[in-house]
């Protein structure tokens, strides 16, 4: 199992939970995925490995946090912002 964070480094509350999970790291893996980087980097491939992805989980709202499996199919998706201690109690649950 392991989290991917869905966020922008534009949106405040996006920037909120990348601080908690810096703060408060969770036990699993975590990635963290800032939809902006293909853009910044001028990086088309970038931008659409992204975009396939949040398709892919349904990700349509910042910040979102996905709980996957090994094969990459969807657990629990969080979204807006989401206490570290919330999605331990949700991992302990499984």
């Amino acid at each position: 199992m392991k989290l991917i964070l869905f966020h922008s480094h534009t949106c405040k509350q996006c920037r909120n939970q990348v601080k908690e999970f810096t703060d408060n790291p969770p036990s699993i893996q975590l990635e963290m995925v800032d939809i902006d980087a293909g853009v910044k980097d001028n990086d088309s491939s970038v931008f659409e490995r992204i975009y396939i992805s949040m398709r892919n989980y349904g990700i349509t709202d910042l910040p979102t946090t996905v709980l996957i499996n090994d094969d990459n199919s969807l657990i629990r998706k969080f979204i807006d912002f989401v206490e570290t201690k919330e999605i331990e109690e949700n991992i302990l649950m499984l």
